[in-house]
């Protein structure tokens, strides 16, 4: 595919992802309390693991009913599962130390390059992360929009 006008990236949720990371620090559970008292919702920590699966299996869902709006011929606005966070650990050492929720901007830009690379070329393996270089963008480069269920199973299947 050429590029669209409008691409959308949905990222999946990392799998690896310690619930527990989000009260580990006093900052943490400051932000956390402020947080709740702000109205928002946070899943019980126990049920977090669990959720992520199940969300990712949604993502799949959603991206393929969008996906199956576009075709070669006509595509406006795109739709694809980019999987880079995937099979990440993330940890404390990632996230933003004020909310450890947020990634920091060691993993902010490591994901940014890995989307970049993987609209590019294709999902990667689950061991290619944290890549240093990004990929320039070429004249015959295209768009990759890869079924996401197929990505899904190939990046279980390579860990």
């Amino acid at each position: 595919l050429r590029f669209p006008k409008l691409l959308v990236n949905i990222l999946a949720l990392p799998e690896n992802f310690a619930a527990n990371t989000t009260v580990a620090k006093q900052s943490c559970r400051f932000f956390k309390r402020i947080s709740e008292a702000l109205g928002i919702h946070w899943t019980d920590l126990n049920l977090w693991h669990r959720t992520i699966l199940d969300y990712n299996k949604m993502l799949v869902r959603l991206v393929q009913r969008w996906q199956k709006r576009c075709s070669a011929d006509n595509c406006t606005m795109a739709v694809a599962l980019r999987l880079p966070l995937l099979k990440t650990q993330v940890s404390l050492h990632e996230l933003d130390s004020f909310d450890c929720f947020h990634p920091n901007l060691r993993l902010a830009e490591a994901m940014a390059i890995d989307i970049w690379n993987e609209m590019l070329e294709g999902p990667q393996s689950p061991q290619v992360f944290w890549q240093q270089k990004l990929r320039c963008l070429e004249a015959e480069d295209r768009f990759t929009m890869p079924d996401p269920a197929y990505s899904l199973q190939v990046t279980e299947l390579l860990v």
